[in-house]
This record gives C-alpha cells, structure tokens and sequence, in this order.
C-alpha cells in the first residue's frame, strides 16, 4: 500500500482547521485518531482541531525511523502541533491524557508539573528534534507554555515548596559527539509560571555537553551531581553551551573537583544552587 498524500496545513492547525487526507476509508481508518472517546462534548472547532493535533501525533509517533509519508514535514508538523496543544489546553478545558492520547508524558511531579513531548526525526547526526510542553495545575485549572529549550525532560524534582521551585533534568541530542546534559529551575508561585528564576549564578539553567553522563539529583543531600566516566573532556568544552555570566560565575566552583575525579556537585541552599563546599 502507498503512503497517503497528506496536505499539511498548519496555519488552520493552531487556529482550530484541519488537514485534507486523501486516503481511502479504510486508511482513514487505520491511520487516523480522533478524541471520540472523550467525555466532553467540544465545540466543533475545537474537536476539529483535536483531531488535527491526533492526526499529526500519530503520523510522528508511527514513523519512528524518519521515512514519514511523502509530502509530510515533520519538523514543522511538531512544532505546530505543540503550539496548537499549547492553545487549546490555555483556551479549554480538556482531557490531555484521554483527549490527545498519542502525546507522549515524560515526566511529571504529584500532577503538579507535567512534561510532554513531541519528536520528530530527522536526517544527520542530530538524528530527532524535540518539542517539549511543561503543563502545571494552579487554581483548578491546567497551564501550558512550549519548554524554551528542545530537552527531552526525564526527570522533576521539587527543591522549595514553599517557593514553588523545582529542578527540570533532561538532555537534547545536539550532534554523533554532544548531548547537551541540562539542569533547569523553573518556579510557579501564585498561579504563575517563571522561566527566569536565577538558580545558576544568574541563569536557569546549567548546560554540559557530554554525551551520555546526565545530571543526577539526591533530594536528601539536595546537591545536582555530574559525573563521567570519559577523561578527555575539558571542563571549558563541557560549559561552552552556557551564557559567559553563568559559565563564568561556576567554572570556579566546580574546576577542581571534576580535575580531581571527574565529578562535581553542587548544593541547593533554598534559593540557588552554590559550591557543596
């Protein structure tokens, strides 16, 4: 059978429209999801645009070696899809779990913070591009906003409760020799999500390329560790994907530990992350 000729339209995607497939009854059937399962009764609109996003989630999440139906562009397909289930979990009150149920759930901490993500493969050594959406509960509703990285998020951990922090791990594939090793602070208090906290010296983030040794959180100690077994990276090598403030600001704390055995940690103290020491 030959792949269907698919017509992707993005723009009436994100505002609530539909893609054309031409496809036999039968390959509609095969191929599509929809959201009949669900239990809300949707304005025609917004189902229209549920069945778009299910559409293009199945189709990214069937082709999982690249070799999408002639005519499909998955890049866009997913970044579009992610900023359509974006706006219709802001504007509506869905069902993610039951309403869009090929979206994949990577991590998530009490129903509080949740993590989905979108990927979509592509040619060369990156091999697959991420989309992550981080999905938090304040005031009885659900909140969404794209994840301003392309990290595959794997882990949440809460720092603070009483301040709404909490540490984000996860690692984007950058090329056959980097993966770029990620530990994020992000912050909801009062309802209201900030993407800005200044946990690393003044960023939220700390980034190491470093293939595959990821960061690790002990929630008892409360210190983000880093370690890896591979002896020729240089610590100025492994910070070169930070701002120069924050790479700056930590180099120093962590130099001589990672020269010792190639490990370093660094100890939350309630608001930042600082030298264990």
């Amino acid at each position: 059978m030959k792949p269907p000729v698919i017509s992707l339209c993005l723009v009436l995607l994100i505002l609530g429209g539909s893609c054309q497939y031409k496809t036999s009854q039968k390959e509609t059937t095969d191929k599509i999801h929809t959201t009949q399962s669900s239990s809300l009764s949707y304005p025609i609109s917004l189902q229209t645009q549920l069945d778009s996003i299910n559409r293009n989630l199945h189709i990214l999440s069937t082709y999982t070696e690249g070799d999408y139906p002639k005519g499909f562009d998955a890049l866009s397909a997913a970044s579009a899809t992610a900023d359509g289930i974006v706006s219709a979990i802001n504007n509506h009150p869905i069902h993610i779990d039951s309403d869009i149920p090929n979206l994949n759930k990577t991590a998530d901490f009490n129903g509080m913070v949740t993590i989905y993500n979108i990927r979509a493969y592509i040619d060369g050594t990156k091999q697959y591009e991420d989309h992550p959406i981080l999905v938090w509960h304040a005031n009885g509703t659900n909140q969404a906003v794209r994840f301003p990285m392309m990290t595959n998020i794997h882990t949440i951990d809460e720092l603070n409760e009483e301040k709404g922090l909490y540490l984000l791990l996860g690692t984007e594939r950058l090329s056959g020799w980097c993966t770029l090793q990620t530990a994020y602070v992000i912050q909801i208090k009062d309802g209201e999500l900030n993407l800005h906290y200044p946990a690393f010296a003044e960023s939220p983030q700390l980034s190491l390329c470093s293939c595959s040794f990821p960061f690790s959180y002990d929630a008892k100690k409360k210190t983000l560790n880093y370690k890896t077994d591979i002896h020729n990276y240089l610590m100025e090598e492994l910070m070169g994907y930070n701002d120069s403030l924050t790479a700056q600001a930590i180099y120093p704390w962590i130099i001589d530990s990672y020269m010792k055995d190639f490990s370093f940690s660094l100890k939350f103290d309630g608001n930042r992350f600082k030298p264990e020491n």
